[in-house]
């Protein structure tokens, strides 16, 4: 795993740049993963990881971790697992359980950032709140503050306990006709919500099916399983891992809203 060091950065007459220091590779300063002003604090990638497991083993939980490293090496994303956290949402096996996507990167993409939502065990697709108490975010300039750390982890994981099961059950109860369901995805792609093409693919997957045969119409029934479609097509078929993100909570929180229409 790559480790970071702030270098001293020069014009081309050889004056050092009194405003800017770049941040390089620590065992070959020629890779520069970015720019930035002399505030800027690095959090090694290191650092960030063993101080997310001593937050969470502050807070007595077990976790499951799983690391992606992304931009070759200039950014990490830890997807951690929560199995003391599994629910059953239709009381048919159904399970889902809490799990954070946690990013640090030296490129300037994020500070330590991290969201708390729900990996559904079935498809194993994921799905994120779509509000600010149930994520964090520290910029480099502040540095890492393991207290501040743990605490926000903890306020992010009591309000998964008490709000974000209880949308996701909501939705079981609001129910969706076919054609209410294709309306939906019609008035998403019009208000430009997530983009068109992904939205596309879970029409298809509404109207025809995982195998596009016309008989096999997908059950959405209900707005839970309407956002199935959409989070199983969102972690399928987007690169992107901010996007995903950014998707997971943009219809998470439409979702709610349907359920709040009368």
């Amino acid at each position: 795993m790559k480790e970071a060091q702030p270098i001293n950065l020069y014009n081309k007459n050889g004056h050092q740049l009194e405003n800017y220091v770049g941040v390089a590779n620590k065992i070959d300063c020629e890779e520069v993963f970015n720019v930035v002003s002399p505030q800027y604090k690095i959090v090694q990638h290191g650092e960030a990881i063993d101080a997310v497991h001593t937050a969470f083993d502050e807070l007595g939980l077990k976790t499951d971790v799983k690391l992606t490293e992304m931009n070759d090496g200039a950014r990490i994303q830890m997807q951690i697992l929560f199995p003391e956290f599994v629910t059953d949402i239709d009381r048919k096996g159904d399970h889902i359980q809490m799990q954070a996507l946690i990013d640090n990167s030296y490129n300037g993409t994020t500070g330590l950032r991290g969201a708390f939502g729900a990996f559904r065990l079935v498809c194993m697709n994921g799905m994120f709140v779509g509000d600010k108490v149930s994520s964090f975010y520290h910029k480099h300039t502040s540095g890492l503050d393991l207290y501040r750390l743990t605490q926000q982890m903890g306020k992010c994981i009591s309000h998964y306990q008490d709000k974000f099961t209880t949308d996701l059950q909501s939705m079981l109860l609001k129910s969706l006709t076919p054609t209410e369901s294709l309306a939906l995805i019609d008035s998403i792609i019009k208000r430009k919500m997530i983009a068109a093409k992904y939205l596309e693919i879970a029409k298809n997957i509404i109207q025809y099916g995982g195998s596009f045969d016309i008989k096999n119409i997908h059950d959405v029934s209900n707005i839970w399983k309407f956002y199935q479609v959409l989070t199983e097509t969102i972690t399928h078929h987007v690169q992107s891992a901010d996007t995903r993100r950014h998707f997971y909570q943009v219809a998470h929180n439409e979702m709610m809203r349907q359920v709040k229409l009368n």
